[in-house]
């Protein structure tokens, strides 16, 4: 296990999902009991099969170290394949290499960028709700969705992505395609998913939902 610490990523990446015991999963956010990482490091220790790596990407805010200790060590008692990256300033290389992006908030927020950002890396996508990632994922279709903290349905979500290298693939050219079609844009200050074939009356009227 590496030490936290900004780690230099290949540029090289996979355009094609791999088998399951030599798959990549990657988990995006500041390391904080909020995110979740504690929870999918228990649900991976349950998964059927392991992944060959998973990166954990995020660095700290000052005051949770005793988290970051925390997940090291669930990492080292439950023997899980991490790598803690430590912050990074270009997410897109260890997306673009990853098979499967995993967004384990705990806390609602109206939109996760990083699943939009996987999604179009070509990830097959796990989210929580209600926590941005519903307003993009069709769940089924180009991702999967289970409740924040539920250890027992990150498990099963896990399993299902990791064993099955062609749903998977489709999760993936499904998830590109959905990701094609919203943006980042500034509302109010804050960037916003949005989706560009529609004007904002029509988007509105539509209850906010891309037909």
């Amino acid at each position: 296990m590496d030490s936290p610490g900004v780690t230099t990523m290949d540029e090289s990446f996979s355009s094609e999902q791999r088998p399951a015991a030599q798959s990549v999963i990657a988990v995006v956010g500041r390391l904080a009991p909020e995110k979740g990482q504690d929870v999918f490091l228990r649900a991976l220790a349950g998964a059927r099969i392991l992944p060959r790596e998973v990166f954990l990407i995020g660095g700290l805010h000052p005051g949770d170290e005793n988290y970051l200790a925390e997940l090291e060590l669930h990492t080292t008692a439950l023997d899980l394949p991490v790598t803690f990256t430590g912050r990074v300033e270009d997410l897109e290389p260890y997306l673009r290499h990853a098979d499967i992006l995993v967004q384990c908030s705990l806390r609602p927020a109206p939109f996760r960028r990083v699943v939009w950002e996987g999604m179009r890396a070509g990830c097959a996508v796990i989210a929580t709700r209600p926590t941005g990632g519903e307003e993009i994922i069709e769940p089924g279709s180009n991702g999967l969705l289970v409740d924040p903290g539920h250890r027992a349905q990150l498990t099963r979500a896990l399993d299902t992505l990791i064993t099955d290298q062609e749903l998977r693939t489709k999760f993936a050219a499904a998830a590109r395609i959905r990701a094609a079609d919203f943006e980042i844009t500034q509302s109010i200050g804050e960037p916003t998913l949005y989706p560009p074939t529609l004007s904002e009356n029509r988007w509105r009227a539509a209850g906010g939902m891309y037909a």
